[in-house]
């Protein structure tokens, strides 16, 4: 398929044109027709003036300058996806948002008010802790009444 360089460099030296004599009819430098004509886009400047060129140019050689910017349009949005392809979004493991941070201060404070149930609960059933001193371990008691001393965890 033709692209529009060809178009315009074939019509041009077949009206015996050399590049010179085209940039000098249409007030532009001779490195400016050579991109057009090689469809190097990226030598170029901005589409509107590409385009204004183009029109300028097709008035000259007496090309139909709807076709010749048809051409244009076609080769210019490919060369758009090649030049731009669409950059993937950047995916980061960890980012510290506001809702992030939100959601674990509320996950460390019910955490933290279930471990403190649990250990309320464990100090309320556990049997508390009890070291006996006297009467000594196996000892034999003969007696009504004995007085037994230890310890034990105040407040139990």
């Amino acid at each position: 398929m033709k692209t529009v360089g060809q178009l315009l460099k074939e019509t041009r030296i077949a009206k015996k044109l050399d590049r010179a004599e085209a940039a000098s009819l249409l007030n532009v430098s001779e490195s400016l027709i050579d991109a057009l004509e090689r469809d190097d886009y990226q030598a170029l400047p901005a589409e509107v003036y590409i385009r204004g060129l183009i029109g300028k140019y097709v008035q000259i050689l007496g090309i139909d300058e709807k076709r010749a910017l048809a051409l244009f349009r076609r080769g210019y949005e490919s060369h758009q996806q090649k030049a731009t392809p669409p950059q993937p979004l950047r995916q980061t493991f960890f980012s510290l948002t506001p809702n992030f941070v939100f959601g674990t201060i509320v996950s460390l404070v019910i955490i933290g008010f279930l471990v403190f149930l649990y250990w309320q609960y464990r100090s309320y059933v556990d049997k508390p802790l009890l070291v006996i001193v006297a009467p000594a371990d196996n000892s034999l008691v003969y007696q009504d009444y004995v007085e037994v001393s230890g310890q034990t965890d105040p407040g139990t």
